[in-house]
C-alpha cells in the first residue's frame, strides 16, 4: 500500500517542482514510511510522486515512479494486483527486461503490450494509479472496481492536482481549499461525502470502476477531461438469477477461498482483523485452512454490555487455534483518540466506528503489515436488519394510501423517545428473538420517518440518513446524490437496497474508514469478500440463497457451519461501535456542549447555532434521538479547528 501524488503546472522549473512534491510527499509518508520517490517532466509541466509501503518485492526493484520496458510509460501506483504472478505468464515470450518481482512491474508492462483498458478489465485487486503516456502526451488516473484506495483530483489556481489524501493536496503551498456548504450537508446527513464529491469545491474523488484521460499537451484549465467506468456494479445485477443452492455454495466457497489465499500472499507478516462475527470468522476459517502457522487475529472490546464483541472472538480464536490479541478500551481512551480523528480523516467523517477501527489497526500495525478482514460480507450477501425486513415491510406500507401513512408517521413523530422505548420494550415480548435487536426505539423512529417514503429510494435515504433541517448549515442548499436508485424489476426490494449499500454506503464509509485508519498507521488491509469475481457471481443468485425470512447471508452461514459450530457465531448482530449514546450522555457530555457551543460555532461560521441548540435540547430530553447527528456535528466542528 502507498500514497500517490502530483500535479501539472506550466510555470513551475524542475527544481521548483520537485521541491513541491517534497512537500506533498511529507504528507502522506504514512501511507508509505519504506521508501519514497519523485519524477518529473518539467517541459511537459508533469509533476509525480510516490510513498510506498513495500508489501510485495520489497527491494529497490519495486520503486516507484516507475517505467516501462520501452520507458513509453510511467507509473506511480497505489494497491496490490493479486493476479500479478497469472499476467506475467500471459507476458512470456515478450521482449521485457524484467528487473525484479513487484506487481507494479506486471502492471505497468501489462499496459504497455495489452493498452489500459484490457489491462482495467483483466486485473485483480484493489488499486488507485496514475499512467503518463510519454509518446501521447496524456495523463490517466484509474481507481478500482469497488473503491477501496482512494484518489482525490481537481483544479487550483489553474494547476491540476491529485493525490490519495486531501492532506498530500493540502501541502501544495498554491492549494487554496475553499469549503462547500453543500457538501457540509451532505456530510452531516449522511455522516460522510460521497464520491465524486469532496470537502473542497473544485475538488473530486475519482468514482469507483472509473478511469480519467488527462491532456497534457497545451493543457489548459479548460476542466475538459474524458471519463469513462471500466466497470459497474449495475451491469451485474439483473443477470439471470440461479436457485441451486448446493452448486451455489461450493461456487462461492471455490471464489472466496482462492479470493483468501491471493490476499495472504505477501513479503511481510499477515494477520486479519477478528469480531466474532460470521464474516470475519469465515475469512480466518479459511486463512487458517491454508496457513502453516496460526493466523495472528485482532480484536477491540468494551466494558459496555451490548458492544463487546471480544468475548465471542475470543472463543473462535480459541477453537481455531489462533495466535490472539486483544485490547479493552474505555471512555477515557476514546477521548483521548477524538482529537487525531481530524487528522487521519482530512475531510469530515463520523462513522462512530472509525474509533475502534484506527485502534485494532494500531494494534495489528505492531505486529503484522497486514490485516485482512470481512468487509463487504454484509452488502454482498445481505447482512444487514434492513436486507432482511425490506421486502414484507415495503409490502405492506406500499399498499397502504399516502394519507394514511403520513397520518400514522405524525402520531410516532409526535412521540418522545423515552415514549417509544416504552412501546419498545412492551411490544419486544411478542416478537420471535430473531426480530429482537438493540436500540428499537430508535428503529421504530426511523421506521416512523420511512412510512412517508413514496418509493424506494427514499424508503433507503430515510433508514440511512440523519434528518436536519435545510438552514442548519449555512449558505447551503440540498445537496443533489450522485447515486440514482436503478429501476429494475427484475430486483426484490431487498436487492435494490443491498445494491445502494454496496455503492455507496460501502464505498464511502466502510472503505473510506478503514483505509484512513490502517494506512495511519502504515498497516495495509484486504478484504477478500471484495473479489470483483465474487461480487459477480453473487448477483447471479436468487435473493432466497442469501436471505430467507428471518436471516441474511445464508450461504456464509452454511459455509461458516463447516468450521465453527454454530453456537461460536449465531447472535444478534452488534457492528463495530461504540456505545456513542451512553458516552455522549456521561462522560463526553461536557465536550459535546464545549465544541457545539455558541461561540465555537459562530467563530467557524458554517452552522446555525439556533439549530444546533434545538438538536441537543432534542436529544438531552430524549424527545427524539439524534445521537448520530450530534457526532457528525462534533466532529465537523472538530475538523474545522484542525483546517483553519
Amino acid at each position: 500500500m502507498c500514497g500517490i501524488f502530483g500535479f501539472i503546472c506550466n510555470n513551475h522549473s524542475k527544481k521548483t517542482g520537485i521541491d513541491l512534491l517534497k512537500k506533498m510527499s511529507l504528507a502522506l509518508t504514512h501511507r508509505g514510511p519504506d521508501n519514497s520517490g519523485l519524477w518529473a517532466d518539467s517541459d511537459m509541466g508533469l509533476f509525480l510522486g510516490h510513498t510506498r509501503l513495500s508489501i510485495i518485492d520489497t527491494s529497490i526493484q519495486g520503486s516507484q515512479p516507475m517505467l516501462s520496458t520501452s520507458n513509453r510509460y510511467v507509473i506511480i501506483f497505489n494497491g496490490e494486483i493479486y493476479n500479478h504472478r497469472e499476467l506475467k505468464n500471459k507476458l512470456a515470450g515478450k521482449s521485457i527486461s524484467w528487473k525484479g518481482h513487484s506487481d507494479t512491474e506486471v502492471l505497468l508492462n501489462f499496459i504497455e503490450i495489452y493498452g489500459l483498458e484490457k489491462t482495467l478489465n483483466d486485473i485483480v485487486g484493489m488499486f488507485a494509479f496514475a499512467l503518463y503516456d510519454k509518446k501521447d502526451k496524456k495523463l490517466y488516473i484509474a481507481r478500482d472496481r469497488i473503491g477501496e484506495k482512494p484518489l482525490y483530483y481537481g483544479w487550483e489556481n489553474k494547476k491540476f492536482f491529485f493525490a490519495s489524501e486531501l492532506k498530500g493536496l493540502k501541502a501544495h503551498p498554491e492549494f487554496i481549499g475553499n469549503i462547500d456548504p453543500n457538501s457540509v450537508s451532505m456530510f452531516l446527513s449522511k455522516n460522510y461525502i460521497e464520491a465524486p464529491f469532496s470537502i473542497y469545491k473544485n475538488i473530486y474523488k475519482v468514482m469507483p470502476g472509473e478511469y480519467i484521460e488527462i491532456p497534457i499537451r497545451n493543457f489548459s484549465n479548460n476542466r475538459i477531461l474524458k471519463k469513462e467506468f471500466f466497470w459497474r456494479l449495475e451491469n451485474y445485477v439483473c443477470q439471470s438469477k440461479t436457485n441451486n443452492f448446493q452448486n451455489s455454495l461450493l461456487k462461492i466457497e471455490s471464489l472466496l477461498e482462492d479470493s483468501v489465499r491471493e490476499k495472504m500472499i505477501s513479503d511481510v507478516p499477515v494477520g486479519a482483523f477478528l469480531s466474532g462475527g460470521i464474516d470475519s470468522s469465515l475469512i480466518v476459517s479459511m486463512m487458517s485452512k491454508y496457513s502453516s502457522r496460526p493466523i495472528k487475529t485482532f480484536t477491540i472490546g468494551f466494558q459496555e454490555r451490548g458492544f463487546n464483541e471480544a468475548v465471542s472472538a475470543k472463543k473462535v480464536a480459541e477453537y481455531l487455534g489462533t495466535d490472539h490479541t486483544e485490547l479493552y478500551l474505555n471512555h477515557a481512551e476514546i477521548l483521548d483518540l477524538i482529537p487525531l480523528m481530524s487528522s487521519i480523516y482530512d475531510e469530515p467523517f463520523s462513522d462512530s466506528s472509525q474509533l475502534p477501527t484506527y485502534v485494532i489497526s494500531k494494534l495489528a500495525s505492531s505486529k503484522v503489515k497486514v490485516a485482512l478482514t470481512g468487509d463487504g460480507g454484509d452488502e454482498i450477501f445481505g447482512g444487514y436488519r434492513r436486507h432482511v425486513n425490506i421486502d414484507k415491510w415495503w409490502s405492506i406500507i406500499n399498499k397502504m394510501p399516502f394519507k394514511l401513512r403520513k397520518s400514522i408517521s405524525k402520531v410516532f413523530l409526535s412521540l418522545s423517545n423515552s415514549d417509544l422505548d416504552l412501546i419498545s420494550n412492551y411490544t419486544s415480548k411478542f416478537l420471535k428473538n430473531d426480530f429482537k435487536y438493540q436500540n428499537l426505539s430508535r428503529n421504530l423512529s426511523k421506521i416512523s420517518k420511512a412510512i412517508n417514503s413514496r418509493n424506494l429510494l427514499e424508503q433507503y435515504r430515510s433508514l440511512t440518513t440523519n434528518s436536519f433541517d435545510k438552514d442548519l448549515v449555512i449558505g447551503s442548499f440540498n445537496y443533489e446524490s450522485s447515486f440514482k436508485m436503478i429501476n429494475h424489476e427484475c430486483l426484490h426490494p431487498s436487492e435494490l437496497i443491498m445494491f445502494m449499500d454496496s455503492i455507496d454506503f460501502l464505498a464511502n464509509d466502510i472503505l473510506t474508514k478503514v483505509d484512513r485508519a490502517s494506512m495511519s498507521v502504515s498497516l495495509e488491509t484486504r478484504a477478500p469478500f471484495l473479489d470483483h469475481r465474487l461480487i459477480e457471481y453473487s448477483w447471479s443468485l436468487h435473493k432466497s440463497l442469501k436471505i430467507n425470512k428471518s436471516q441474511g447471508k445464508v450461504m456464509l452461514r452454511k459455509l461458516l457451519n463447516k468450521h465453527l459450530p454454530k453456537d461460536l457465531y449465531e447472535r444478534p448482530k452488534m457492528g463495530f461501535g461504540i456505545p456513542l449514546n451512553e458516552w455522549i450522555k456521561g462522560p463526553l457530555r461536557d465536550w459535546v456542549f464545549d465544541m457545539l457551543s455558541r461561540e465555537n460555532i459562530e467563530k467557524n461560521g458554517f452552522l446555525s447555532f439556533d439549530h444546533v441548540s434545538k438538536i441537543l435540547k432534542e436529544h438531552y430530553s430524549g424527545k427524539i434521538d439524534n445521537q448520530n447527528l450530534i457526532w457528525s456535528l462534533v466532529m465537523f466542528q472538530s475538523w474545522i479547528e484542525k483546517n483553519k
